[in-house]
């Protein structure tokens, strides 16, 4: 988000990639993109939204919260 590169062991999880689409075309400095992603009501920390089922559906996401993957398949609410 700051850099526009990533890497890294683990994801891109649902909410990695919710972030890249809502995110990705912009540039941001490190102040604003922290700002943003610890949002305790944002993509990263905050509700399970529209575009996180979005890129469930089609995206290869891996690594996800295993609560994020129940409310996303609908197995019930975490």
């Amino acid at each position: 988000m700051v850099t526009g590169i990533s890497g890294g062991y683990d994801g891109p999880s649902v909410r990695e990639h919710a972030v890249g689409r809502t995110y990705g075309a912009r540039r941001f400095s490190f102040e604003e993109a922290c700002e943003l992603l610890i949002s305790s009501d944002g993509l990263i920390f905050g509700p399970i939204r529209q575009i996180h089922r979005d890129v469930y559906e089609q995206e290869f996401c891996f690594d996800d919260d295993p609560l994020d993957i129940r409310e996303l398949e609908g197995s019930g609410e975490p």
